[in-house]
């Protein structure tokens, strides 16, 4: 099974399973000797995939391929983004352009926010690697010029989407993610150390 696959097969359980009312959970449900009702099926999930957390582990570990720094930096910023999908799995509609108090964002706009930022930081990641390369220093003026470019590259383009469904803009910050954990997952120690300037 590949990350994607697994990552598909999550997915879809948890889209089946929000639909599940409270009577379905108290279904009998009998396997391997449990017989704790359909409730059971949700610890059995988490049960498997946190077994396959440490066998991936401990097959990286022995083959002498351990997580890098950015790969322990990346994974909780995956668990994050799982986090936040699973607390818009469900009941947002109503509340998805409603700001919680005067002057808070909304969910729409909190995920605009979010998207935007993971999206220019992988860029300015590059843009100081660039720079590296280079043999230049980077200055604070350049960087924010580059990032006022960079960002006009795509704001026609997220202005559209994040005025869309939450399935259009779930759908667009996957692409960013799962594009920016591909891109950084093989830096290393001495370039996570490299200087650089990022704001939001």
């Amino acid at each position: 099974m590949t990350q994607s696959d697994l990552a598909q097969a999550v997915e879809s359980f948890a889209l089946l399973a929000q639909n599940l009312r409270d009577e379905d959970l108290d279904r009998p449900w009998d396997w391997h000797g449990h017989n704790e009702g359909a409730r059971f099926l949700f610890f059995r999930v988490y049960e498997e995939l946190r077994a396959l957390q440490t066998q991936v582990f401990t097959r990286r570990i022995s083959q002498g391929l351990p997580l890098n720094s950015a790969q322990e930096l990346l994974a909780s910023q995956h668990q994050a983004y799982w986090q936040l999908q699973a607390v818009l799995l469900n009941g947002t509609a109503p509340y998805f352009d409603q700001a919680p108090s005067p002057g808070e964002w909304a969910i729409r706009e909190t995920l605009r926010h979010i998207i935007r930022t993971e999206q220019v930081f992988v860029a300015l990641v590059h843009y100081h690697l660039d720079l590296e390369r280079r043999g230049v220093s980077p200055a604070f003026d350049e960087t924010r010029a580059f990032l006022k470019e960079y960002r006009a590259q795509f704001d026609h383009q997220h202005q559209v989407t994040m005025q869309s469904s939450l399935e259009d803009i779930l759908a667009l910050f996957s692409e960013i993610h799962y594009h920016g954990l591909a891109d950084l997952c093989q830096l290393s120690d001495q370039q996570l150390d490299l200087p650089s300037f990022f704001w939001e």
